[in-house]
């Protein structure tokens, strides 16, 4: 059978190609496919495990053997196929390639509007029978049923965890019926596009009439800005910060949104834009030709950017709930894109008489000094007021670069009091350190905080940037992979991993203990922000940190408990730093 792949499934099955499980063999199976998904995070597939509350953690703690393949798969009839194009996946295990020949043969043939053909050979297919639906595509909600279907451990913890074959085709019915009118419409337009070339005249009419013209006016409009702002930034980072990396990020970006609007029944925008009877177009807004640097430019098209994204986020729910989640979570990472393209910025100095602005960037100065920080130090409330202060000056003066002020006991007011006299200190040291409040945000904002660092059962990231702000950092506690994965979709700066060790100054069980193997696969996965092990962290094992590719640690009691702080940190620091 041939497969023709949307861009997301080549995305997860050219993961899941990659990917080497245990008792598993190299071919594709059910496992590797859930687990590219839960990584694809744009797709509609990891949009219906979410709905259905399944996790990456859940999949990834059940039993070791996810999957047995008895024998290699030498008789695969599949070929997998991307804007025409023959791509080489690897083969697939027989029970997954069975399961992706029941959705292809329900999804595509449903109700006989598509009816497949017989591809001769020689068109890069195994035989003459190879069965090919010429009008469709197999994409990441197919992937997902046909992981659903399969018989062994992968299907039966889906279907476990209220993942139901039948509901997960209903739905794919339900969205076949916009793409069937979307297709209505495009082959009357092609058909009027004619009628003009002939010099006929035509009528267009509408085929989705449960929706009003006006929402469509409101889709269009918003798209437009979006697209007129994507673009503006590309050139930026493109012509201005000269960042390739970057650049390649706003055109993923551009191209992500293409993909998400495209699943709108798009053709209607055309027919109901009216822009000469707009009744905003000759509205200016007061600072609409006010722009005196570059800074203002960047700031005020990512601003037009969320805005235009939250309109079509809304409006879009009456069409897709579906579609509505994808605007939202690209909402959510342009928030990051702003963040990283003010960061960059600072590093090309364009804070200097390029952009007219007199002093460093407070947001991008706390980004800089995150992503040099080597250690972060818990310190508590300590007996008074004078052995705090000599405490902060011990650790700021042994070089720690994050003190974040963790005390479960103290009272408010303590901890503001405390935090007053942290931040005194560090300015009179003349020392680039972070402060960062436990748990608590509202504390952080009064305390005037570089951050907040939060744990699994307290706020999310979200939630705490609305008390904070955007220009904060947030971190999170995570415990393993899937929590550390999650950190970084939901927007932290930085991730707490552990606890690597039995801790002196917190309770674990042996079960809690994540270890160094957690460490390891941190390393492994190259996350995307700082990550800092902590949990029983001493100048005796965190070498063995240090070995996992783990460089960034957090310690409280093997500091503050040291006969010589600063003597301890360097010790530590020593021991972070890369053997030559």
């Amino acid at each position: 059978m041939r497969f023709d792949l949307t861009n997301a499934s080549y995305r997860v099955l050219k993961r899941a190609a990659l990917k080497r499980l245990p008792d598993t063999s190299s071919e594709i199976s059910a496992a590797k496919v859930l687990l590219s998904l839960f990584e694809e995070e744009e797709c509609l597939a990891a949009a219906q495990l979410a709905d259905a509350g399944v996790t990456f953690a859940q999949f990834e703690t059940e039993p070791a053997t996810l999957e047995q393949d008895a024998e290699a798969n030498t008789h695969s009839k599949v070929r997998f196929y991307l804007d025409d194009e023959p791509v080489d996946l690897g083969r697939i295990t027989r029970e997954l390639e069975s399961a992706l020949e029941i959705v292809v043969l329900r999804a595509a043939g449903q109700n006989g509007s598509e009816r497949p053909c017989r591809v001769p050979a020689g068109k890069g297919v195994v035989n003459r029978d190879t069965l090919y639906f010429p009008a469709f595509s197999l994409a990441t909600k197919h992937l997902l049923l046909a992981a659903v279907l399969d018989e062994g451990y992968t299907g039966n913890f889906l279907r476990g965890h209220g993942l139901d074959a039948a509901e997960l085709f209903q739905k794919a019915e339900n969205n076949k019926k916009i793409d069937d009118e979307k297709l209505l419409i495009d082959n009357e337009i092609s058909a009027a596009c004619d009628d003009l070339a002939n010099g006929n005249n035509c009528q267009l009419s509408t085929n989705n009439e449960q929706f009003p013209p006006s929402l469509f006016r409101v889709i269009d409009a918003a798209a437009n800005r979006c697209r007129e702002g994507i673009r503006v930034i590309e050139d930026y980072v493109r012509f201005v910060l000269d960042d390739a990396a970057l650049t390649r990020r706003c055109k993923e970006f551009r191209h992500t949104f293409q993909d998400v609007l495209a699943t709108l029944p798009m053709n209607e925008y055309l027919e109901h834009r009216d822009t000469e009877h707009d009744a905003g177009t000759d509205i200016e807004g007061q600072n609409e030709y006010r722009r005196t640097t570059l800074t203002d430019v960047l700031t005020a098209n990512f601003a037009r950017i969320q805005e235009s994204l939250r309109s079509i986020e809304e409006y879009s729910k009456i069409i897709t709930p579906d579609t509505a989640r994808q605007f939202e979570q690209l909402r959510y990472r342009s928030y990051t894109l702003h963040k990283v393209a003010a960061a960059c910025r600072q590093t090309v100095g364009l804070n200097n008489s390029n952009d007219g602005a007199a002093e460093l960037n407070e947001v991008a100065h706390r980004q800089q000094l995150l992503n040099a920080a080597k250690i972060y130090a818990l310190l508590d409330c300590r007996n008074n007021e004078e052995h705090f202060k000599t405490a902060v000056d011990a650790l700021i003066n042994g070089g720690v670069d994050i003190i974040q002020l963790r005390d479960k006991t103290a009272a408010e007011r303590a901890i503001l009091a405390r935090s007053k006299i942290l931040k005194e200190r560090i300015a009179v040291l003349e020392k680039d350190v972070l402060f960062i409040m436990n748990d608590r945000p509202d504390l952080a904002v009064l305390a005037d905080a570089d951050g907040v660092h939060i744990g699994q059962d307290e706020l999310s990231v979200a939630a705490a940037r609305k008390i904070i702000g955007t220009g904060k950092l947030v971190g999170v506690s995570t415990h393993n992979i899937g929590q550390a994965r999650q950190a970084v979709l939901d927007g932290a700066d930085y991730i707490g991993v552990g606890p690597v060790f039995a801790s002196a100054t917190k309770h674990f069980t042996e079960q809690d203990i994540a270890g160094l193997d957690y460490l390891k696969e941190i390393a492994a996965e190259n996350i995307a922000v700082p990550a800092f092990a902590v949990g029983g962290i001493t100048p005796e094992n965190v070498n063995d940190v240090a070995a996992t590719g783990i460089r960034r640690v957090a310690l409280s009691s093997a500091l503050l408990n040291a006969e010589n702080i600063q003597q301890t940190a360097g010790q530590v620091i020593a021991e972070l730093l890369p053997r030559s």
